[in-house]
Formats: structure tokens, sequence, C-alpha cells
């Protein structure tokens, strides 16, 4: 409904388009121990599936679901709806089967091909980020709405922490990326 209300997904994805879809998933990668769909911490799997097939209905010719989160890699297999129905790793199988275009699963820091130097206003003066969402025509974010301990309401303003290369932003502790 929220889509049919800003005119459809044809609005924003054309035909032959790459589209990125970038969740919220932080703490995804523990998802096999934790409840974070249920929680609200991450991006439920029912939403992504929704927006991933009605940009295939509206003529994508890829739609790459990917994050980054706190670990190189995690199984997709957990990203379970609430019934219990699918997961993630099915729902994208029976997407590409279903329409001409494709879905893939991208944990940033093992799939992305590359990283693309984009303008920031840090120190560095650029930020990498991972060339399957600089390559995208088009990105769409879908975070969660949450309380942060620092910034009280964050909403979709770190999002797009996820598409930067753990290796060289992240903190490595004992062996373990944070």
């Amino acid at each position: 409904d929220a889509i049919a209300e800003i005119g459809g997904m044809k609005t924003i994805v054309n035909p032959g388009e790459t589209v990125f879809i970038k969740p919220n998933f932080v703490t995804f990668p523990w998802a096999n121990a934790n409840d974070c769909f249920r929680g609200g911490e991450c991006t439920k799997p029912e939403i992504i599936i929704a927006v991933a097939e009605e940009c295939l209905i509206a003529g994508a010719a890829k739609v790459i679901i990917g994050e980054g989160s706190h670990l190189p890699t995690f199984d997709w297999q957990y990203a379970v709806t609430f019934d219990g129905s699918t997961n993630l790793v099915a729902a994208s199988q029976r997407l590409s089967t279903k329409y001409a275009g494709t879905v893939q699963l991208a944990c940033l820091e093992n799939d992305s091909p590359g990283w693309t130097d984009v303008p920031s206003v840090t120190p560095h003066g650029k930020i990498a980020i991972s060339s399957l969402v600089a390559d995208a025509d088009k990105v769409i974010s879908i975070p969660v709405a949450k309380t942060h301990s620092w910034a009280q309401l964050t909403l979709g303003a770190k999002n797009f922490l996820g598409i930067t290369p753990l290796s060289k932003y992240a903190q490595l502790i004992d062996n373990t990326w944070y």
C-alpha cells in the first residue's frame, strides 16, 4: 500500500536497471542466537521481499539485497519471515524464477567486486563504499526506526555505515570485527 501511494515502484525503478536494497541488519550476523527481527533491531524480511518483488515488477534487471553489518560473512537463511514460511535465500530464488530480473544477496565485505571512493567531508576527503552500491542505478534504504544510546533516535541516519568495508573502517579486537 505504501508503494502504491507514491504511484508504484515504476515511478522509481525503470526497466533494465540495477537496484541495490540496503536493509538495516546490524545484529543479523548473530540471528541464529537472537531474535533480531521480532525485536525490531533488523529490517523485517517481509518488507525486503515485498520491495524486491515490486522492483522486479517495475522491470529491474537485477535487485541486490546487501549489507556489511558487523562481520565479514553471515548466513542469509536466518533471515526468516515472522510466520516461518520462507527466508531471504528461498524468496530470492523464487523471485528470480518468477520474474525476468534476478535477485542477489550480498554480504558486502566478501561479495563486493571492489570498493569505490566517494567524496566526503571527513578528514580523509573520501569514503570507500561497495561498488555494488556505487554502480547501482537506484539505491533503496530500508532502515528500522530505533533508538541509540548516543543519538537517541537514528532512523535511517546510520543505515549506510553498512556499505563501507569492515577491513578499512571497523575495529578488530581479538580477531573479531566490532
